[in-house]
């Protein structure tokens, strides 16, 4: 086909990181990069203790490096960045919570909105969220915004 693009298998990387990962979201480039990057975050889902993780991939032909991790209450349905250093997660269990990149890409939680759906007085799995700015919309399993 004219114009598209294709991956070779030589490409692509995997590596099994031993939890069930439902949500991967590549950092946003700074501007002097021009939108190369190498850093993404995940997050797990259906296990004991889910996590978000940060991760660094150091070349195209190398595993990525894990550099650091924290605990989530609940499932991480999405991840969306606010700002190249800052991004939001949806919580399973109807939460929001915002992360932030330190300069050595370690995580720190900076803050949390618990149940901000709810349906006949019990939480409601947030689904999905945009940003947009510094301003986070969220949907949650019902359709609702």
């Amino acid at each position: 086909m004219a114009g598209s693009a294709s991956i070779s298998s030589s490409s692509v990387s995997k590596k099994y990181v031993s939890r069930k990962v439902k949500t991967v979201r590549w950092k946003p480039p700074s501007t002097s990069d021009f939108g190369d990057t190498n850093t993404f975050v995940t997050g797990s889902w259906d296990d004991c203790e889910n996590v978000v993780a940060v991760w660094h991939v150091p070349g195209c032909e190398e595993d990525p490096t894990l550099l650091h991790q924290l605990s989530h209450p609940a499932n991480v349905n999405d991840i969306q960045y606010v700002t190249r250093e800052a991004f939001a997660t949806a919580g399973g269990n109807g939460s929001v919570k915002l992360f932030q990149h330190s300069n050595n890409d370690q995580l720190e939680s900076k803050a949390t909105w618990d149940r901000i759906h709810t349906v006949l007085g019990g939480s409601v799995p947030c689904t999905a969220l945009a940003t947009n700015g510094d301003q986070i919309a969220s949907l949650v399993k019902n359709s609702l915004l």
